[in-house]
């Protein structure tokens, strides 16, 4: 088993991805677990890291999700996914031209034009009625 040590990382950033030494993405005041190799390295930059007590800390960041998807536009998403799964080539003309104001080849196969449809939608969301 490798020694381990315990450092805390104090930089200015409220969040740091560390990529010198490879030890993950850090929160300000975070306590990690590090191989003392790379800890002696760490604490050479004493503005940035410093050497912690061991004490019961997760060393797991639960990221924050500011931007949910409102359950509505979920619900029209799956909607708009399962209609153009059963679309014939020239509906799926029509509701691209109509709800994105693209055209699409003609010539492409039916499941060309769905994959190609489905992309629109992930990418620019179901277009409402109201415009």
């Amino acid at each position: 088993m490798q020694e381990t040590r315990t450092i805390v990382y104090i930089g200015r950033r409220v969040h740091h991805k560390d990529v010198t030494y490879g030890t993950g993405e850090w929160v300000q005041g975070q306590h990690k677990l590090v191989d003392v190799a790379v800890a002696f390295k760490m604490l050479r930059h004493p503005d940035v890291y410093e050497a912690g007590v061991v004490e019961a800390v997760s060393t797991v960041v639960v990221p924050e999700f500011k931007n949910r998807v409102p359950e509505h536009e979920l619900e029209e998403t799956v909607a708009a996914l399962d209609a153009i799964n059963t679309m014939d080539p020239d509906a799926l003309c029509d509701f691209v031209s109509k709800n994105f104001n693209q055209k699409l080849d003609r010539r492409k196969s039916v499941a060309n034009l769905r994959r190609d449809a489905s992309l629109l939608v992930h990418q620019f969301g179901v277009m409402d009625d109201t415009r």
